[in-house]
């Protein structure tokens, strides 16, 4: 294999790195020969480190439950340790498997899982779980190895990994885990920067919100112009009950991809386009209902936000605040909450503040749609586009994790709205994604729409057989870009050798063979235009449809950057909004 150090030598050191690398390079004195890798962005260090070092061979593959067998295979000829190394979540969650067959025939496994740091467990982050002791009397030890830093010995984490692999070897040996957390950045030596200690108000309420937290909260919330309400993942209130608070508050809704009322509230109060003003929101309060938002330039965003009050509104009792921002939160049904609240607000509010907002969404609007009115080439963006404008309102929606739940989140704004759009979205996996569609498909009764990668396609391809299993009407869309698109926006995407092999796995495959041996009809338009036939055709038919579409992750990542920059150029005042002129992506 191509010697990485040189890729290294590129990127900027941090203690993220030299910890990575001291537990890399341990492996190898240990005489560990061969390194499983599924690509992910939590495990990036270990992963920058193992490319790093000679003595290791690295097989990559983007499926942990294969991978986790490839592995066994190799220790079960070889009686030698192997080391998997993946991502956080459901990643680990697909080792256990092979972990099991490991644990009953004492083969050496040595599962170096990627974790969230301790401040990032049990409040909501994005791809956290409990992944302490997950494998329980499957392994022969697991531990916990903390984030790296300056005061934490790197005696102790080779002892730590030589002292694992002793455990995985000889007899009575088996599947070992050492649980490896991080904190980002992983590739500067930029320093976390706490958050501000907020104050935390915890309040609880059955059905009725008290009158005298009714008349406090409507004061509270009145005193300020300038709030957001925000509208997590699957918030079970009817969008008529969310349009009536904005309504009474002169305050816009931002509603995440999967919320459930996604281009379901009025219009007026509705922000579309949100992502891109982002950079000029500089809201007072944020009053949250429901669940947390998924998407990374929201949650990068949202810490930054300091300064905000900050209110949030969930039934359960679990902590979903991330950025550990809240400063005061409710555990109430949602919908029960707002209901009580409205008799204490004025029916209706004026605000600048909306105004301004919804005048710089139209113009992005505008811009997107005359963008898209030029384009002939097939690309991610102009399919989400598409996609809002072709939708049929009672049709559900499946977005796919990674980069299509990343484009849903800034560009599907259905014009005409009445279904729900779904995801897998908790840990935010690309596992199980086919076998999910079918079952919302089964409990909806309608004719769905799914977006996925190609990787998410081929970590569940044989669910594809489910088609012949029930009567069933799907559209599944499938992006080809030969790798995970994702990591090409990313920060290792700008060392194109090393995303790559490591974390892109890149591929030329096509996906056509598989549609057609599980009975799909299937089609691969070549161009926009005719894209947007075979949409408005599709939906008029029964039966199951597999669209390939076949894009270059390399120049989305370039058109994503360009639209990016082009659309947050808006200026939320006045005399700009509505007359700034923006440059055509092109």
């Amino acid at each position: 294999m191509q010697n990485g150090k040189s890729w290294r030598e590129k990127l900027e050191s941090g203690p993220s790195n030299s910890w990575a690398e001291a537990l890399i390079d341990e492996l190898a004195i240990q005489g560990v020969q061969h390194l499983c890798l599924a690509p992910g962005s939590r495990n990036l260090p270990l992963a920058v480190a193992a490319a790093g070092q000679p003595l290791l061979r690295i097989t990559v593959h983007f499926d942990e439950r294969a991978l986790g067998f490839f592995a066994l295979g190799i220790a079960r000829a070889s009686k030698r340790p192997v080391v998997l190394l993946v991502t956080s979540g459901t990643a680990v969650g697909n080792l256990m498997p092979a972990v099991m067959e490991a644990h009953h025939d004492s083969l050496p496994l040595l599962l170096l899982t990627a974790d969230r740091p301790p401040e990032l467990r049990h409040c909501g982050a994005n791809q956290a779980t409990d992944q302490v002791n997950l494998f329980g009397n499957f392994v022969r030890w697991q531990t916990d190895l903390p984030p790296a830093s300056e005061k934490t010995s790197l005696a102790f984490l080779r002892q730590t990994v030589a002292y694992a692999l002793h455990l995985a070897t000889g007899d009575g040996g088996g599947p070992v885990q050492l649980n490896c957390m991080f904190r980002e950045p992983f590739t500067t030596q930029e320093l976390l920067r706490e958050p501000p200690q907020p104050i935390t108000l915890w309040k609880r309420a059955a059905s009725h919100l008290p009158h005298s937290e009714a008349e406090r909260l409507s004061e509270k919330l009145l005193r300020h112009e300038k709030g957001l309400i925000l509208v997590g993942s699957e918030v079970e209130v009817e969008a008529a009950l969310l349009s009536n608070l904005a309504r009474s508050l002169g305050w816009p809704l931002l509603t995440d991809a999967v919320s459930g009322v996604r281009s379901c509230c009025d219009p007026a109060y509705e922000l579309r386009y949100f992502e891109a003003l982002l950079p000029k929101l500089k809201p007072t309060l944020l009053l949250q209902i429901g669940n947390r938002f998924i998407g990374r330039p929201f949650l990068t965003w949202l810490q930054q936000q300091k300064e905000a009050e900050y209110l949030q509104i969930v039934a359960s009792p679990f902590r979903e605040d991330p950025a550990h921002l809240v400063t005061e939160r409710w555990e109430m049904e949602p919908a029960s909450w707002i209901e009580n609240l409205l008799p204490h607000l004025p029916s209706k509010r004026q605000s600048d503040w909306l105004d301004e907002l919804q005048e710089a969404s139209q113009q992005i609007h505008e811009t997107l749609f005359s963008w898209l009115a030029e384009q002939s080439e097939m690309t991610e963006p102009a399919l989400f586009l598409e996609l809002a404008r072709s939708l049929p309102p009672t049709t559900p929606f499946w977005t796919g994790s990674s980069m299509p739940a990343r484009d849903a989140q800034s560009f599907l704004f259905p014009q005409e709205r009445a279904a729900p759009i779904y995801g897998n979205r908790a840990l935010s996996g690309i596992d199980g994604n086919i076998a999910s569609i079918f079952g919302a498909a089964l409990a909806t009764g309608k004719r769905l729409v799914a977006v996925l990668g190609d990787q998410t396609i081929l970590h569940d391809l044989t669910s594809l057989s489910f088609g012949a299993k029930f009567p069933s009407s799907l559209l599944l869309i499938a992006i080809n870009n030969g790798g995970g698109g994702i990591f090409s926006l990313l920060p290792i995407g700008n060392n194109r050798p090393l995303c790559e092999t490591y974390f892109a796995a890149a591929h030329e495959m096509r996906l056509e063979g598989a549609a057609t041996m599980f009975g799909w009809r299937y089609a691969s338009p070549h161009s926009l235009p005719e894209l947007r036939q075979l949409l408005t055709q599709s939906m008029q038919e029964e039966g199951n449809l597999f669209i390939e579409l076949f894009t270059c992750r390399h120049q989305n990542a370039q058109l994503h950057r360009a639209l990016t920059e082009q659309l947050q150029s808006i200026q939320l005042t006045h005399s700009d909004v509505g007359c700034e002129s923006i440059k055509k992506t092109q």
